[in-house]
């Protein structure tokens, strides 16, 4: 199974405790090491690549990108993911997308300043949609301690038919 990308491997980890052979994939060198470091039986392939670059031809029976993994790139460049894991996949595997990102969905359930609180840090996010771009640009304010980061993401939200025909591509 790919996990693409797998991120601190929460998911490949679980999986592979449930001996699947799992591969995950990522290309943050800060959350593979804590996917390394919470894997002390050394059950998972972790490799540090983009999620475009799977060099791996019909390898795997199913492949999966849940939460919010999809969509950070331009449309070419998820598009190109797709055909990557499409290549990775035997033939009849299994893909499984989940995201928020569905303009429809989106759109319906979005708060302007959303913010949570987990043990001492404060997550203060601002969200902002541009239509002409149809991307969520998104403001990440993290304060705990009297510390304050920030940090800048912005997703491309897709209609369901326009994901549907990214897919079927």
């Amino acid at each position: 199974i790919l996990d693409v990308p797998c991120g601190a491997g929460r998911l490949a980890l679980e999986l592979a405790a449930q001996d699947y052979r799992v591969t995950g994939v990522d290309l943050s060198p800060h959350m593979l090491a804590h996917a390394r470091a919470a894997d002390a039986a050394s059950r998972v392939t972790w490799e540090a690549r983009d999620m475009r670059d799977l060099p791996w031809p019909n390898r795997f029976d199913g492949a999966f990108c849940v939460g919010n993994s999809f969509g950070y790139l331009d449309d070419e460049g998820n598009a190109a993911f797709l055909r990557a894991v499409r290549s990775a996949l035997k033939p009849g595997g299994r893909f499984v997308l989940e995201t928020p990102m569905v303009l429809e969905n989106l759109l319906n359930h979005l708060h302007p300043r959303p913010w949570w609180k987990a043990g001492d840090v404060h997550l203060l996010v601002e969200n902002q949609y541009d239509p002409a771009r149809t991307r969520l640009d998104i403001e990440y304010t993290f304060v705990s301690n009297g510390r304050v980061e920030v940090r800048r993401g912005s997703h491309r939200a897709y209609t369901y038919r326009e994901l549907m025909e990214l897919l079927t591509a």
